[in-house]
């Protein structure tokens, strides 16, 4: 049996297509876990609408703690051998579920991964991944996996793919309530250190659909935070498993993302923020000294001549005077 979990919170303009989707698929051993997390609209509404018209559908009410709090509700509740997950805002094609657990238990495999579909009101539907299909043997090459998912090659989302419950059960694995962005990666990271074999499936059974409430807008400081979160929660997970190889191309990844995408729009904000240099220093190295330490243990500083210097400093935490080369720089377009 698979049981597919679905949190909802606040999700009655799209939650009837999300339900209708899964209770039309064809695989006929599967379970829908409706997690309701405090849903103040109709969604209570359509899920009991839901469950009158079809018994694999139950449900479960939860005051509204996020996200993650429901699919950990939704696991403890699980009852199928394998793992699948929906938002309430998407929907998925009939034949996902079956195709996906017959591929895992046809080759075996641990995990099952599928191509999406971007729906959105300002662009034609596109595919998500450049999937092909595959069987990716994830034990001969347990980091270059690891840098795939960093790369987005497989998405970091967790409703595009599905999970054997015995494994989840047994490393206890659960969805932090602490982070707020990257929660399904750092799920996906901690799953992956105990899969054998995944396989791809080009074909894409999952319709994302995109608009405003599922962008999310978050501060940089709150990033950067999340940043530091994922880090230090799959680090101690590798640490846990006695992966060292891991935990090292984790973190080149995760100090690459830092200095190539959160660095620059630091830097704009700090830009924004204040006109004196001293204010900019102490704004980027402030926020760079909240960071973890080790996080920039492993950052690649490559070859050319003040680039890497800056790289050097970041590895040494030398904060402040990574931020004054910067300012001097930046100030001096001024």
């Amino acid at each position: 049996m698979v049981s597919v979990i679905v949190p909802v919170y606040q999700g009655e303009k799209y939650l009837h297509q999300c339900l209708e989707s899964l209770n039309n698929q064809t695989i006929q051993d599967i379970e829908i876990i409706v997690v309701n997390d405090g849903s103040t609209d109709q969604s209570a509404d359509i899920i009991d609408h839901w469950k009158n018209k079809n018994p694999k559908i139950r449900s479960i009410d939860s005051p509204n703690k996020g996200v993650s709090h429901a699919r950990n509700l939704g696991l403890h509740a699980a009852m199928g051998q394998f793992v699948g997950f929906a938002d309430a805002d998407d929907w998925v094609e009939k034949e996902m579920f079956e195709r996906m657990v017959n591929d895992a238990v046809r080759f075996n495999a641990e995990l099952v991964i599928c191509n999406v579909m971007i729906h959105s009101a300002s662009a034609i539907p596109s595919t998500r991944l450049p999937l092909i299909a595959s069987k990716i043997k994830v034990s001969d090459n347990r980091v270059g996996f690891i840098n795939q998912l960093m790369d987005f090659a497989f998405d970091y989302a967790n409703w595009n793919k599905l999970y054997r419950r015995s494994i989840i059960t047994q490393h206890q694995l659960q969805f932090s309530t602490a982070l707020h962005i990257w929660e399904d990666l750092l799920f996906n990271l901690e799953y992956s250190l105990a899969a054998n074999l995944a396989i791809a499936i080009e074909d894409p059974f999952y319709h994302y659909r995109l608009h405003e409430a599922s962008v999310m807008h978050r501060q940089l400081h709150g990033r950067l935070q999340q940043y530091n979160l994922l880090y230090k929660n799959f680090n101690a997970h590798c640490i846990r498993q006695g992966d060292k190889k891991v935990a090292d191309a984790f973190r080149n990844k995760i100090a690459s993302g830092i200095y190539n995408t959160l660095i620059p729009e630091l830097i704009r904000e700090a830009n924004e923020q204040t006109n004196s240099a001293s204010g900019f220093v102490k704004m980027i190295s402030h926020s760079l000294k909240g960071m973890d330490p080790g996080i920039f243990q492993d950052l690649p500083v490559g070859t050319k001549g003040l680039q890497r210097f800056k790289k050097w400093l970041l590895k040494k935490n030398q904060f402040t005077l990574f931020a004054f080369i910067v300012s001097l720089k930046h100030f001096s377009k001024k």
